[in-house]
């Protein structure tokens, strides 16, 4: 995310979360662009709120965006594939064990034909 012009301090302003490794400071141009920082997506939306209380500008890139969609969108993919998965399973159980009962089913029917 670009956040700052260059004479906001941000190493000072995410000093914690660069000495976490959960920030980086990934381009500080001194002359003309804002400072960029990438942030661990779970945590975007606390730098926003800590740029704005500063009174600082902050853009979010597409990419940004896409990385926190898919970091919030994962999981619960995760977890329906894998109750899926587990339904598919149980279901191939029954069906198991339903041919084993309508086999047993027709044995017991034949006998009693005869």
């Amino acid at each position: 995310m670009a956040c700052c012009s260059p004479e906001v301090d941000v190493e000072l302003l995410f000093s914690s979360w660069l000495q976490d490794g959960v920030a980086v400071l990934m381009s500080k141009d001194d002359v003309t662009g804002p400072t960029e920082v990438a942030v661990a997506p779970p945590l975007v939306h606390e730098a926003k709120e800590k740029l704005q209380q500063n009174n600082l500008n902050v853009t979010v890139a597409a990419e940004d965006v896409e990385q926190i969609l898919d970091a919030t969108r994962l999981p619960t993919i995760r977890d329906r594939k894998k109750k899926i998965t587990e339904d598919f399973l149980e279901l191939s159980e029954v069906s198991t064990e339903l041919s084993e009962v309508s086999t047993e089913l027709s044995e017991v029917s034949t006998e009693l034909s005869e």
